[in-house]
C-alpha cells in the first residue's frame, strides 16, 4: 500500500493508513500547508473574445479538442485575483476538489487563465497551470499551460484519467 505522500518536499504524510482515505491524507496534509507553496497573481481579462479567438491569439502550440473548447465557460471581464497552489504529487479529481475546498476557492474559468498566461508567457515555463471544469454532459474538462522540452503548450481537451499528475499549479478564485 501507499505509506507515504512525500511530493518535492512540499508535503509529508504522518499517517500510514491513506490507501482507502488518499483524499483526506491530502487534505490533512493541506491544514498544515495552506499558506505556503501559493502564488497570487492579477490579471485583466478582456471576455469579448471567442474561446477560439483567444486561444488562436496566443504563441503557444496548440493540443486543443474543439468541441471542447466550445465548452469553455467565460468568466467575468475586469481585473481578478487567480490563486494557485500545487498539490504535489498525482491526485484524483474528488482530492483536488477538496483542496479547493479547503482553501475556499472555486476553479478559475479557462478564459481568465488563458489571459495570465497570454499576458506573461513565461509564467507557465515555472509554473505548469492548469483549471477544470465540466462540460453540459458532465464530462470533466481542462485548459492546461504547460513549457515541455522548451516548446511552449496549451492543451484544451476532456479528461481521460481519473486525476491529474504532481506538476500541476491549480488556478482557483476566491469564493463569492
Amino acid at each position: 500500500g501507499l505509506t507515504d505522500l512525500v511530493n518535492g518536499g512540499i508535503m509529508y504524510a504522518e499517517h500510514r493508513k491513506v490507501d482507502r482515505l488518499f483524499g483526506i491524507a491530502i487534505t490533512l496534509s493541506f491544514q498544515r500547508k495552506t499558506m505556503i507553496d501559493r502564488i497570487i497573481c492579477t490579471v485583466t481579462v478582456n471576455d469579448s473574445r471567442s474561446s477560439a479567438e483567444i486561444l488562436a491569439g496566443m504563441d503557444r502550440k496548440q493540443r486543443v479538442n474543439d468541441e471542447v473548447v466550445r465548452t469553455m465557460p467565460k468568466g467575468e471581464t475586469g481585473q481578478r485575483a487567480v490563486i494557485f497552489f500545487r498539490i504535489g504529487a498525482f491526485a484524483k479529481f474528488d482530492a483536488i476538489d477538496a483542496a479547493f475546498d479547503l482553501r475556499d476557492l472555486d476553479p478559475v474559468d479557462p478564459h481568465t487563465l488563458t489571459a495570465l498566461n497570454e499576458d506573461d508567457p513565461a509564467f507557465a515555463d515555472d509554473y505548469p497551470n492548469i483549471t477544470y471544469w465540466k462540460d453540459e454532459n458532465g464530462n470533466l474538462c481542462y485548459a492546461g499551460f504547460v513549457c515541455w522540452n522548451h516548446e511552449r503548450m496549451v492543451e484544451v481537451a476532456r479528461s481521460e484519467g481519473n486525476g491529474c499528475d504532481h506538476f500541476w499549479w491549480f488556478g482557483g478564485v476566491a469564493r463569492k
